[in-house]
């Protein structure tokens, strides 16, 4: 549609997915053009108008119309759907009547964008509130500014739009990447959730003991408006859920019930969330490090609930969210509660958050690793049972398998094998096929809608796909058999796995790939859509472990999906389901002992299947890298034949996707400060005010910038660009505090670099600073003194005196000037345990920073007066403890009336570098006013 109106407004993809009539994509498109449109008749046509629309140059400024969209929209219903364009009324459901997917929303959207550029962004809560591309025209058309608008082009044929869109050959390859799922170490950084000591109720759910009693009390001894509450009077505008379900002591059936608790609870509050912000969290014990160990046994079945956690950070950009693993072990109610307490007030950012009984902290990090290799080889005859593994992706692991092993093969599915209809022989085009559907059904008088046209058609295509599998795998010397049959029925598997051992012997390996989806947000999606997308996948695999207790079990693979690993919107029952499937391999592995090679794989997508090329040039728009079947395949065949020692949970794609820490997700967390929590800036006043001094900023900075990189805990930390934006005087100190907000943020022009903002309870910025990505290049490194300097024009009881330096006692950490002049200086320095500060998370030596700060300014009050540091170039932080006194070397670079410019280097006695300052810049201020 960007094709023929040019100035259409943007719309988002995660919009368009929730759309559910083609009435609701055209007032989407019709609102999106803004109030000043021209007025426009009501989006009531009907019928897909046949001739294309008049091509004709579109103005700077436009706007969309009904009359404009409705019948281009239409027209690429039609062409992506196959549906006579007769059938389609653009106030039918897109789910209902349509059978439209978030799939073939995506690509509907795609050819809206190529043919009506500039379409607008619409929020999301109104998109996921449409139904009819009726109202999404309409939508649409009041958010576009300008006038009218006129499409530029004629719509497009299928074969023309087959044409634009990228060709899979053009598509640059991407290697296959591996990435493997790891508990690491992570020390708490000393933040608080957002919304924690926000307005509103805390609600907590019971986990069955007297815990959530426990845990409101103290909640609320900390200023917080925590209540105890069940889920079925838990409020849908409560500010903030506290979701303790996941300590029950349940195992098996009923952890997976839990799953479905927490859903309920999520959804309850996600619509208020979305709009609102809030805080979300879930608690779970699957033994503090999410299952990955496989140690708590049946628990591994409610692993869910933390992938439902993501993807609700996904769907509510605005609301706070953690998981935390809090094994319970023997700890008492008041001990469990302190852990929790703890993290949600001076824990860190990270989404996933594990608690072992024995008080380390830790959280999952995604690792690239080689690729498996294959150690053990498939036994050739090997039987084999396979879930969905008639079609699709699955289907090509497994004539992949055939190749190597000759594998006799029991593929069960849903799709029933039946004769294709006369009709339909040797027709092969989609739309072709449902216009012989409506003749069909025209002929013997029935009344149909497209999406039955639709189930029609893809059922007879479906029924082909499966014999071109059992073919394809007959032809690689597979024996395969194919079975109608719900995985979940335990009565039908079992006499049809007895009659496959009797036919063909033991079973050894297990191969779970069936999976279904229905995408909608959390508060849109209905306990049938759950049900059916949730047990698909774990009832499923229950079933056939618990029908194959006595098989000799060799090999077993579960088809899971990085959207388990890290969230993704729409999908909230399918990542859980997957979660399940990873935490379960991970339980069964370590059952297993050994004896079978056990792994779960979270697909990235693959190029082809359900990923058409207005998708893929989608995907490749989001810097998705796609997974190529062949190349898929065989990661499949080497998975399974890795050794059973290789890692369990691993996530293959076709590129980086941001899973390993090569791109920062948004976050947020605040810091309280007060003389209860910083003691240290009594010592730290103007005029009686307590101010924030630069370096306790570049500390929080540090530890958020270690936090983010959970697998790189050594090495520097390196920040540029550190700049004062307005200094901060803590109005209320010596009260009940000030808040302040720490975020990340990246922008386009430099994706490779994030940028961190402290922000203060208004919004307003205060302090930023761009942290460098891990590995760019060498350790930044201040230039050495080079010059010879002279003695200190201070006596060691001056320097902190009134006229030289402000501070007070906890930062008079300036031991020993050894030389001072304009061009530099040299001294000996405490450090923040020397000075008395209290015991943190230390990223920095925050007080032997600010003492070489202070040294600049003395090195610019014979010249330029008294300074203050608005900026530093760049700042490496070591992470290596220095006990006793530290060395500062302080090298004038260039000098003003108005400015100094310096390098500042931090190290111990023994050389081992602390901290380097490069392009320290201190600026002249009024006397009085001054502060480091």
């Amino acid at each position: 549609m960007k094709s023929q109106v040019p100035n259409l407004p943007q719309v988002a993809t995660s919009k368009m997915a929730a759309m559910r009539t083609l009435a609701q994509i055209i007032d989407l498109f019709v609102q999106g053009a803004g109030s000043s449109a021209a007025p426009a008749a009501p989006a009531t046509t009907t019928k897909a108008a046949p001739q294309a629309a008049p091509a004709a140059p579109a103005p700077q400024a436009a706007s969309v119309s009904a009359q404009v969209l409705t019948p281009i929209l239409l027209a690429i219903v039609a062409d992506k759907t196959g549906y006579p364009a007769e059938m389609i009324d653009v106030n039918m459901d897109m789910e209902a009547d349509l059978g439209i997917d978030s799939i073939k929303r995506v690509e509907i959207l795609s050819a809206m964008k190529s043919q009506v550029p500039n379409l607008p962004q619409v929020p999301t809560s109104k998109m996921a509130a449409m139904r009819t591309l009726a109202q999404i025209i309409a939508l649409f058309e009041s958010h576009t500014p300008g006038g009218a608008a006129q499409p530029s082009v004629a719509p497009l044929s299928r074969a023309a739009t087959a044409a634009a869109a990228p060709a899979v050959n053009e598509i640059v390859a991407e290697p296959v990447l591996r990435i493997a799922v790891r508990a690491v170490p992570a020390p708490a950084a000393g933040f608080a959730m957002p919304g924690l000591l926000g307005p509103g109720t805390l609600a907590v759910t019971p986990d069955g003991t007297a815990l959530q009693k426990v845990l409101v009390e103290r909640l609320r001894v900390r200023g917080v408006n925590a209540v105890a509450l069940d889920v079925v009077h838990l409020p849908a505008d409560a500010a903030g859920v506290i979701f303790l379900g996941g300590l029950r002591d349940v195992v098996n059936e009923d952890a997976m019930a839990v799953n479905r608790e927490a859903f309920g609870v999520a959804r309850t509050v996600a619509a208020h969330m979305r709009e609102h912000g809030g805080l979300f969290v879930t608690v779970q014990d699957t033994g503090g490090d999410f299952g990955l160990s496989g140690a708590e046994g049946g628990r591994a079945w409610l692993a869910g609930i933390a992938a439902l956690t993501k993807t609700a950070g996904d769907e509510w950009p605005s609301a706070s969210t953690k998981a935390i693993d809090l094994e319970r072990g023997n700890r008492q109610y008041g001990d469990l509660a302190d852990a929790l307490i703890a993290e949600l007030f001076a824990g860190g950012p990270e989404m996933e958050v594990g608690l072992p009984a024995n008080g380390s902290r830790l959280t999952l990090a995604s690792v690239p690793v080689e690729l498996a290799v294959a150690k053990r080889p498939l036994s050739e005859g090997a039987v084999f049972v396979v879930t969905g593994g008639a079609r699709g992706v699955t289907a090509s692991s497994l004539v992949e398998l055939a190749k190597f092993s000759r594998p006799r093969v029991l593929i069960l599915g849903r799709t029933p094998l039946e004769d294709e209809p006369a009709a339909f022989h040797g027709v092969t085009e989609e739309p072709a096929m449902k216009r012989i559907a409506l003749q069909e059904a025209n002929r013997a008088g029935e009344v149909v809608t497209p999406k039955t046209l639709g189930a029609k058609v893809d059922k007879i295509l479906a029924n082909r796909e499966v014999l071109g599998t059992l073919a394809a795998l007959e032809a690689a010397g597979a024996k395969a058999r194919y079975a109608a049959l719900d995985v979940r029925d335990s009565v039908a598997l079992n006499a049809l796995l007895a009659d496959v051992r009797a036919s063909w012997g033991p079973i050894h390996g297990l191969v779970h790939g069936a999976g279904v989806l229905a995408d909608a947000f959390i508060d849109k999606k209905t306990d049938a859509q759950f049900d059916r997308v949730f047990d698909t996948k774990v009832l499923g695999l229950r079933a056939l472990l618990e029908a194959t207790q006595t098989d000799p079990i060799e090999w077993l693979c579960l088809f899971s999906s990085v959207a388990a690993r890290a969230g993704n919107a729409g999908q909230s029952d399918y990542a859980m389901a997957n979660e399940v499937l990873n935490k379960v391999a991970a339980m069964e592995s370590r059952r297993r002992e050994g004896r079978c090679r056990v792994c779960a794989i979270g697909w990235g997508p693959w190029d082809g299947g359900m990923v058409t090329p207005a998708l893929r040039g989608h995907f490749q728009a989001r810097g998705v890298a796609l997974l190529g079947v062949s190349a898929g395949a065989q990661a499949f065949v080497r998975e399974l034949s890795a050794a059973p020692s290789d890692d369990v949970e691993v996530v293959i794609g076709g590129g980086d996707a941001g899973l390993h820490g090569g791109q920062v997700r948004g976050v947020r967390v605040e810091v309280l400060v007060s003389a209860e929590t910083h003691p240290q800036l009594a010592s730290h006043r103007i005029q009686g005010k307590a101010v924030l001094p630069m370096v306790i900023a570049l500390e929080w900075f540090a530890r958020l910038a270690r936090a983010l990189s959970p697998m790189f805990p050594s090495g520097p930390v390196e920040l540029r660009n550190a700049r004062v934006v307005r200094g901060i005087t803590l109005d209320h100190f010596d009260g009940a505090g000030d808040r302040f907000t720490i975020a990340t943020a990246t922008t386009a022009a430099d994706p490779g670099h994030v940028t961190l903002e402290l922000r203060d309870v208004n919004g307003n910025l205060r302090y930023a600073a761009t942290l460098e990505p891990q590995g760019h290049a060498p350790r930044t490194k201040a230039t050495p003194v080079t010059v010879t300097l002279g003695a200190s024009p201070f006596a060691q009881d001056e320097i902190y005196s009134a006229k030289n330096l402000f501070h007070g006692r906890d930062f008079q950490v300036i031991r020993r000037i050894d030389g001072l002049s304009s061009e530099g200086a040299n001294a000996e320095l405490s450090g923040t345990a020397e000075a008395g500060w209290p015991a943190e998370a230390w990223q920095t030596d925050a007080a032997a920073v600010d003492g070489g700060l202070q040294l600049a300014i003395l090195c610019g009050l014979g010249s330029v007066g008294p300074t203050l540091p608005l900026r530093i170039g760049k700042i490496a932080f070591s992470d290596t403890p220095v006990k006793g006194a530290i060395r500062c070397a302080l090298n004038v670079r260039s000098q003003t009336p108005e400015r100094v410019v310096c390098d500042i280097a931090l190290s111990g006695d023994n050389g081992a570098p602390i901290a380097d300052l490069v392009d320290v810049e201190m600026y002249a201020i009024p006397s009085g006013t001054a502060s480091a």
